[in-house]
């Protein structure tokens, strides 16, 4: 794993999703990025096309914050 961006609600919060908690993930396989996004039992993958971690890495971070 080289990122992780996990997320909650509060229990406060009116959302009718199925899970309270959920992850963006970052791997590295063999030569390829792959984002995995975990939402309770349901996940999807999207590959992630960088040179290298650290460009894997920022990419993925812009992803995060919108940037």
């Amino acid at each position: 794993m080289l990122a992780k961006a996990t997320w909650e609600f509060e229990s406060s919060t009116s959302y009718s999703i199925g899970a309270d908690s959920g992850a963006w993930v970052l791997t590295r396989i063999g030569p390829r990025y792959i984002v995995y996004s975990i939402n309770g039992h349901e996940y999807d993958r999207e590959n992630l096309d960088a040179p290298d971690d650290e460009s894997a890495v920022a990419t993925f971070r812009s992803m995060m914050t919108g940037d």
